[in-house]
């Protein structure tokens, strides 16, 4: 019948009830888990020193905001930093210790080909699962396509790094974005664009802190 491929991959409760799923993985445990997490934030408050400092520790096996974090390849797309700025901001963050070797990471990427860069990098992995960071998503999101609306364009581009996450397990896709100008009652108004992006993601981190605060 025409219906059967269609209905190919239904399954009932007593399939779902016998799987062993393992637990949820953590680039940072209890704070930063497995899948697309958006780390939404204003510019300035500190994104970039946040998710640098998960990248280094990531790297070497070291610690991020005094939490041990498990050692896994790291890709760190820095696309709003030159490598003068980012050797100085990991000797700050380092505190003298060396870069570590296993800290991969891009300043570039071709026009339109991030996906395609973050899944070629993802091909040469295969033993622990990744962490790949985007920073920011505002440097490689694309204008809509013809008719599609702002929110669908931002739950497919949402959808994208789902997939790609979901399709690697046990690996984390962080991305740097930006957050709305106005303060929100939800946090997940604070997402800038539209409910897309937010609606897409396993995970929305929020950071805020107050301007010259030193803590968030």
């Amino acid at each position: 019948p025409d219906e059967a491929p269609l209905l190919a991959g239904v399954r009932n409760g007593a399939w779902l009830d016998a799987q062993d799923f393992p637990p949820l993985a953590y680039a940072v445990p209890g704070l930063i888990p497995e899948g697309s997490v958006l780390l939404v934030g204003p510019p300035k408050i500190g994104k970039s020193w946040l998710v640098l400092t998960v990248a280094l520790a990531a790297a070497a096996g070291g610690k991020a905001l005094s939490i041990a974090v498990p050692k896994r390849p790291v890709l760190y797309l820095a696309l709003e930093d030159g490598d003068r700025r980012l050797q100085d901001r990991c000797r700050k963050l380092l505190g003298g210790d060396s870069i570590p070797r296993e800290f991969q990471y891009l300043l570039r990427v071709e026009q339109g080909r991030v996906i395609d860069t973050i899944t070629a990098w993802l091909d040469l992995q295969y033993d622990v699962p990744p962490l790949v960071i985007l920073d920011t998503l505002g440097k490689v999101m694309p204008p809509a396509l013809p008719g599609e609306t702002s929110y669908q364009r931002d739950y497919r581009i949402g959808t994208t790094l789902k997939r790609i996450a979901d399709d690697h397990a046990g690996m984390t896709l962080l991305t740097n974005h930006h957050d709305r100008k106005a303060a929100a009652d939800d946090f997940v108004d604070s997402v800038s664009g539209t409910h897309g992006l937010a609606g897409a993601a396993d995970t929305v981190i929020v950071l805020t802190r107050a301007r010259q605060a030193t803590s968030g």
